[in-house]
Parts: C-alpha cells; sequence; structure tokens
C-alpha cells in the first residue's frame, strides 16, 4: 500500500489512490472506531449519510448533488471539533476533485512542537488548562488541558485552538487573562507553526489523508486559486473520542 508518514511520529499518514467513493471511505474509517453523527447539528451530508461532512466550494456544488455542502472553512489553525468535550481522535479526508494548483492542507505537528518547548516554559504550561467557546452546542464555554498526555504514544503534546487562545484556566478554576497570559499565548502560536512542524498536502484525486486530531492542527490554503472558477470537493469522516475536556461558567 503506497502511504507516507511526514512526521516523526505517526500522526499524519496520506494514501494514494486507494478510496474511490464514499461508502468505501466509511468502510475504512470504521476499521478506526465510530465515525461522529454529523445529523444533530445539522452538518451533515445527508440523513441517509448523517457520517459524512461533505467540504465543497461553490465550483463543486453542482457536483456534489443533494448533500449539504460548506465552503472555504478552516482557513485558520483548529482541531476539529476542538469545541467538544469528547475530542475526535482522528480525521479522514477524501480528495474528490482538486483546482489545477493551489488548495492544500497544513499540518502541523504539536508533539514535536511540545518536545522543544523550553524547561520553564513546560513547567509553566503543566496545569494550564486552554478556553474557548463551544461551537453553539451550549451555552457554557469549554476547555481542555494546554498540555494532554498522548494514550498511544504517551508523549506530551499541545492541544489548543488557534483563533481562540487568549485565556487561559489554572488548576484552581481562575480565569486568567493578563498580559503575561496574552504573551504567553502568542508565544504558543508562533512556536507551534514554525515551518519544521508543518507538512503541506497537496491533494490528488482519491488521496486519502488522516491524522490525529489529538495533536495534530491544520488549516486549508484558500488564497492561491479562484472559488469561483475552480471546484475543490473533499469528503471527510471523524472518529468518535473520548471526554477529556470540562465546561465553565
Amino acid at each position: 500500500m503506497n502511504f507516507i508518514s511526514p512526521f516523526k511520529h505517526p500522526s499524519v499518514m496520506v494514501f494514494k489512490g486507494i478510496i474511490d467513493s464514499q461508502e468505501n471511505l466509511y468502510k475504512f474509517a470504521s476499521f478506526f472506531g465510530n465515525p461522529t453523527d454529523f445529523y444533530t447539528d445539522n452538518r451533515h451530508y445527508s440523513k441517509e449519510k448523517p457520517w459524512l461532512f461533505c467540504l465543497a466550494n461553490e465550483s463543486a456544488k453542482q457536483y456534489v448533488g443533494e448533500g449539504i455542502s460548506n465552503s472555504s472553512i478552516g482557513e485558520y489553525w483548529h482541531n476539529d471539533y476542538g469545541f467538544r468535550l469528547d475530542l475526535p481522535k482522528y480525521t479522514m479526508i477524501r480528495c474528490v476533485m482538486i483546482p489545477p494548483e493551489g488548495g492544500q492542507t497544513l499540518f502541523a505537528d504539536t508533539l514535536s512542537a511540545y518536545e522543544d518547548l523550553p524547561f520553564a516554559i513546560k513547567m509553566r504550561l503543566e496545569n494550564l488548562w486552554a478556553i474557548r467557546d463551544s461551537g453553539g452546542l451550549s451555552d457554557k464555554n469549554v476547555a481542555h488541558k494546554l498540555v494532554m498526555l498522548h494514550p498511544i504514544f504517551n508523549k506530551k503534546h499541545l492541544f489548543f485552538s488557534y483563533r481562540h487562545l487568549n485565556r487561559f484556566l489554572n488548576s484552581r478554576n481562575e480565569i486568567l487573562d493578563s498580559d503575561r497570559d496574552i504573551e504567553l499565548a502568542n508565544y504558543l502560536k508562533e512556536h507551534v507553526t514554525q515551518e519544521k512542524y508543518i507538512f503541506t498536502h497537496t491533494w490528488e484525486p482519491n488521496d486519502l489523508v488522516i491524522w490525529d486530531n489529538r495533536c495534530v492542527m491544520h488549516r486549508v490554503n484558500h488564497h492561491n486559486f479562484d472559488n469561483s472558477l475552480h471546484p475543490r470537493w473533499l469528503e471527510r469522516i471523524v472518529i468518535k473520542g473520548d471526554i477529556v475536556g470540562k465546561t465553565i461558567d
């Protein structure tokens, strides 16, 4: 089987030309766990396929059919459904159509990024939680440990939402948002997105990319092609994970 694993830890894997349909994507995904049902939050592809999330820009919608699609999302660094208490384990995406150039997806390795942090910063982060909004699913915000221990690699990694990282919660459930804390947040954002931690994937039809959503952030590059002229159509399945977050008032 033709695949690559670009990071030191096998947290991203790229398979070439092995999945050619939505049904085969579902079968493959099911080996990794239970796919998330998007039907309850109206982000599904169709009632018949509530596990499928379709990423299609305006030019691709003519090909997608009756299914709901979402275009031009994910331009900032993020983890899929990082606002959920039950953080998804894995994301897998199949490429259906892609512009002649551009439309890449970038991945950031937060395992290696944590390993390279100075010891003093690691100690400062150890008991902090990162706060973000609940994505409209609750009237309460959600917090996750800023440093998590990966259950498979048995290594620590960073976890935060790039766009929302501006407040921390300490072990006493006190919200920290001083200038010193904002400076720390900006430092982490710049550190994690250094070029040495980034893998950029240029899609081809029937590519399948799987990544560990817990220790890999990603974003899409929408800026180097014309969404109105060039179809970009990807299909995504997200595998359910464990409850690792908590709600805060």
